[in-house]
């Protein structure tokens, strides 16, 4: 089973998704970090360079390279954009369980710029950036399998249990 981790910059998934594959016995694949290995560029200087749409294709791309596991045992951690271009999040949904990490637009903010990292759609007023990003995405965020509200590794332990035990039920 392949678990998706979505949601915008800064809920967690690229920290939340190493504990949590350990937890299943599972690999994980940050998606932005595979990109980044890949083009042998940051994702800043893609989008400078290459432009959005250019990114979004190699992202979806590549979404679909790291999710072709033989075993089909892992956890990735999605870009905040990946569900939302070329057809992603149906894709995703069709090949496992996507989990939305929802988090307040504020603590998003205190992430990221702890983080200090430079995120090309959050530059100038990030907040308001974030708040209009969110009203954006959160549509087909909320498509998601599950949805884990200000989510900790227990939190999505407790969701993905659920989620198994009312699946081998069903059966």
């Amino acid at each position: 089973m392949i678990f998706f981790l979505i949601g915008m910059p800064g809920s967690g998934k690229s920290t939340l998704g190493p504990p949590l594959a350990d937890w299943l016995g599972y690999n994980f694949v940050d998606l932005d970090t595979y990109i980044v290995r890949k083009e042998g560029q940051s994702i800043a200087e893609i989008f400078e360079q290459q432009g959005e749409d250019f990114f979004r294709q190699v992202e979806a791309q590549a979404l679909r390279e790291v999710a072709k596991p033989s075993d089909g045992k892992m956890v990735i951690a999605c870009g905040g954009g990946t569900p939302c271009f070329h057809d992603s999040m149906q894709w995703m949904l069709n090949q496992g369980v996507v989990i939305y990490l929802e988090e307040e637009k504020e603590e998003l903010l205190k992430r990221i710029m702890l983080q200090d990292s430079k995120r090309p759609l959050l530059r100038d007023n990030p907040l308001k950036k974030i708040g209009d990003l969110l009203q954006m995405r959160s549509p087909i965020y909320e498509q998601a399998t599950l949805i884990c509200k200000k989510p900790t590794l227990e939190k999505l332990q407790q969701a993905i249990d659920s989620y198994l035990e009312s699946k081998a039920k069903s059966k």
